[in-house]
């Protein structure tokens, strides 16, 4: 264990803890992401008194849940290898993002203690800040033909505007909004070619924020989509290390990353009860 190196530390926790464990998040805000990590490796002790709860107890109000919370990271550590993890990052061509980078997205500080530890990152395009603008576009992954034409419309002129578009990867929706971004920066790209001027862009004019890991990117159908984005200015942004599946739960406590990235969340289509209105209720919160 290298607590010593903050990347290192990170990428532990992105292990660790699952997308979202508020008491992960808690701990590592007020102790530090590396005596945090030293705390829940070791053998169990109670926290001093001053450590807040994700709920604000303290003391003998907040021991049960600091010891759960100890009881679900300890077996990951059995299996952590975070040598590993950036081997396989670097044969995939990634990068690490951690919180302190120019590439951080500043505007996970609404997330409180659901920031994640790290991003797993793979694209050229780097990451927006919050200097930059952005929109997230989401919805029903059996669209109808009218929603989906309607998505990458919109996508295509945000993206011709300098807006980036942020969304989920999956069928439907999500994959008409990641097209027409790009489409739109392949058009800007061919008009500037033609009159001689060289296209300059900090930010990518799409992120799709999948569930998984790098390596187990899904949908699979979306294999394509998935290898356009990361070639064109695009990012593919994770938030488990390459080697993770996805899993339902990691379905929805992304749906929070999508919704904290951007200044405006749209659903351009989705069912009463679909699961595409989660980013929706996200960006309430």
């Amino acid at each position: 264990m290298n607590f010593e190196d903050p990347r290192f530390v990170a990428a532990a926790w992105a292990n660790v803890a699952e997308p979202g464990d508020v008491w992960a998040g808690a701990l590592r805000e007020q102790l530090g992401s590396a005596e945090a990590l030293k705390w829940a490796s070791d053998q169990f002790v109670p926290l001093p008194e001053n450590v807040e709860a994700p709920g604000g107890q303290r003391g003998k109000g907040a021991a049960p849940g600091w010891r759960a919370a100890y009881k679900r990271w300890q077996p990951r550590f059995y299996d952590l290898d975070v040598e590993r993890d950036m081997e396989q990052l670097q044969k995939l061509g990634g990068r690490l993002v951690i919180p302190g980078d120019d590439e951080w997205p500043d505007q996970f500080a609404d997330l409180e203690f659901r920031v994640p530890p790290a991003l797993w990152v793979l694209g050229r395009g780097r990451l927006t800040s919050n200097v930059e603008p952005s929109v997230s576009i989401v919805g029903a992954r059996s669209a109808t033909s009218y929603g989906v034409r309607v998505s990458s419309e919109i996508a295509f002129d945000l993206a011709e505007a300098g807006i980036t578009v942020v969304s989920g990867g999956a069928y439907g929706i999500d994959a008409a909004a990641h097209r027409g971004a790009l489409d739109a920066s392949t058009e800007k790209r061919r008009r500037l070619a033609k009159t001689g001027e060289g296209m300059v862009q900090t930010h990518p004019s799409t992120v799709a924020v999948v569930c998984g890991g790098l390596a187990n990117l899904y949908p699979q159908g979306n294999e394509n989509l998935f290898r356009r984005i990361a070639e064109e200015n695009g990012v593919i942004v994770a938030e488990v290390p390459p080697r993770f599946r996805p899993a339902r739960w990691r379905f929805l406590e992304r749906n929070r990353l999508i919704a904290a990235w951007a200044d405006v969340t749209v659903v351009p289509e989705a069912g009463l009860r679909s699961g595409a209105l989660a980013p929706a209720n996200r960006a309430l919160e």
